[in-house]
């Protein structure tokens, strides 16, 4: 995930079947760029089929932002 704004911004994910929360009010700086793997984050198996919410939020400023990812039925393979 990259910030591209001049501000913080904080992000968070949710599947959104079971609202299980996969990230909860991460900061990024200004900027900066953060890589997160599910697997390095407590959830070894992966993450859960389905639907999901990305929220990101920059209080009072605007967000501008840019989230990109992989997938594999094999989190082993990743």
């Amino acid at each position: 995930m990259k910030n591209h704004s001049d501000h913080l911004v904080k992000v968070s994910l949710t599947h959104s079947g079971s609202d299980k929360v996969y990230i909860e009010g991460l900061v990024i700086a200004p900027h900066d760029t953060v890589i997160w793997k599910s697997t390095d984050k407590g959830f070894p198996d992966g993450m859960r089929s389905g639907d999901y919410k990305l929220q990101w939020r920059g209080s009072d400023y605007k967000v501008n932002g840019e989230t990109w990812g992989i997938a594999d039925s094999q989190p082993g393979n990743l």
